[in-house]
């Protein structure tokens, strides 16, 4: 029989459904052994057993959740099995690329590496851990060089300092970087120049042009390094971030430019950042070299260095106010100046290095004076040597 609440089939003769527990409407049945007769015998009572509503709905409720966790369950199969099909494929995918790479790719270069092993030849990888332990060791070998040069320049009394080479063509230019007033405007042009600008304020120690030493406590933002036609050894290094180590320097007397910088000229030591050196020839010449009897072997000038750096007045004593007074118009001489007297024309006539490109009324007339801040403060100390005798 089928249940009327959910459809189920039943046993014949069950009180109850067995899926859902809704109760049967069975017909009287009559006990064994005991009158059949219906006229004789009284009507039997139906007996039901009392199903509560309450038990009834939550049998049916059960039902129904089993049923939908049931689906669930179907449901979630799906993407399971979806998921696994696509992690299978990844890594079928994976297992062939990692295949074609070693045989297409990998396995190739072995051979090729393995070839030469069998010629006899050294191993590649060999030579190849070979320049790489060579190449770390050089670059741990510059800085160490670096500071080793940084140390031996501190130990020797001179001032490291880092910051950054500059190059300025004319006055104007320097004095905009300066932010000062130019002045030299309307004057000789005494341009180009080079000058180490540091990074921060600095103090130094700098002597005078008299040969007076210096204070050290006195600050300064850069240093001149070089100035006129001597500025072109400083040009590839123009913009470079370098640390210099600085040798003497001097207070100009004058107020040129730079302002309110001292004079770095000789003896400049340069350490770029990857750790190559380099020192300005021009300027690492010594204090000392200025004697009379060293002129032929310096050029045959007398003061070979009158361009490049500034001579102090005790180094000027040794000479005679002739040859002082040839030193002076030496300063000249370089530039092409011509000479009225006769004696001084034909002294420099007889030098090789002289060359005469003016006369001394047009080099006197010039609008802009050829002569360097260094040549004029030098022609002004030779001078006072010279007329002090």
């Amino acid at each position: 029989m089928r249940c009327p609440q959910c459809n189920c089939e039943n046993p014949d003769g069950a009180k109850f459904c067995t899926t859902c527990g809704a109760p049967f409407m069975n017909e009287r049945v009559a006990p064994s052994g005991s009158d059949t007769n219906p006229a004789s015998s009284p009507a039997p009572t139906e007996v039901r057993p009392a199903v509560s509503d309450d038990a009834s709905q939550q049998s049916a409720g059960d039902i129904q959740n089993q049923t939908q966790q049931a689906r669930k369950k179907s449901r979630r199969k799906i993407p399971m099995v979806l998921f696994i099909v696509l992690v299978t494929l990844a890594l079928a995918a994976t297992a062939f690329g990692a295949y074609y790479v070693y045989t297409q790719i990998l396995h190739p270069q072995q051979e090729q590496v393995e070839q030469p092993k069998q010629k006899g030849k050294d191993k590649p990888n060999d030579k190849k851990s070979k320049q790489e332990g060579k190449s770390e060791s050089d670059g741990a070998e510059k800085p160490n060089a670096r500071q080793k040069a940084i140390d031996n320049a501190k130990a020797a009394g001179k001032t490291v300092l880092p910051g950054t080479i500059r190059i300025f063509e004319t006055d104007a230019q320097m004095a905009d970087f300066q932010g000062v007033q130019n002045p030299n405007a309307g004057g000789y042009e005494c341009g180009p120049y080079a000058v180490f600008a540091f990074d921060s304020t600095a103090y130094v120690t700098a002597g005078h042009a008299d040969g007076s030493p210096g204070s050290s406590g006195e600050s300064a933002s850069m240093v001149l390094l070089a100035q006129g036609s001597d500025v072109d050894a400083w040009t590839s290094y123009d913009g470079k971030h370098v640390t210099c180590a600085l040798g003497a320097m001097w207070w100009p007397s004058d107020t040129g430019l730079p302002m309110g910088a001292p004079w770095a000229l000789r003896d400049v030591q340069v350490l770029l950042d990857d750790g190559e050196e380099f020192s300005n020839v021009s300027n690492s010449q010594s204090s000392e070299t200025s004697t009379s009897a060293s002129s032929s072997s310096a050029g045959d000038y007398i003061l070979p260095d009158s361009s490049t750096r500034l001579y102090s007045a005790s180094e000027l004593q040794s000479y005679s106010q002739y040859e002082l007074m040839l030193a002076r118009n030496e300063i000249y001489a370089r530039h092409g100046r011509g000479f009225n007297d006769q004696e001084i024309r034909q002294y420099f006539q007889s030098k090789s290095w002289y060359q005469q490109r003016y006369t001394a009324e047009e080099f006197d007339s010039l609008p802009n004076s050829p002569l360097t801040s260094i040549e004029q403060q030098n022609i002004k100390t030779i001078y006072d040597v010279e007329h002090s005798k």
